[in-house]
């Protein structure tokens, strides 16, 4: 049985998520920064896993993209069980 995911994996890897949802719908980073609200160094850094977002930023975000904070969540932590799965085989 693999061990959970570390709040340092799960903070990459919701960077890396927050990055593919917001490519995924054409957004620019700096629209996201004036949708958010949030500074643009913030939104830099949470997405480069260089910062660990807050629930209130990550849940502002996730409105942003028109998800609930558990669907943003729950697909980075599908991504870091994909890769996972694939260092095992």
């Amino acid at each position: 049985m693999e061990p959970a995911p570390t709040a340092r994996d799960l903070a990459i890897e919701l960077g890396k998520r927050i990055r593919i949802e917001r490519v995924e719908r054409g957004m620019a980073q700096l629209e996201l920064v004036k949708r958010t609200g949030l500074a643009d160094s913030t939104i830099r850094r949470i997405e480069k896993g260089t910062r660990d977002a807050s629930t209130s930023q990550l849940h502002t975000i996730a409105r942003v993209f028109g998800m609930p904070l558990s669907q943003l969540i729950a697909r980075a932590e599908d991504s870091i069980e994909r890769q996972r799965e694939s260092q095992v085989q």
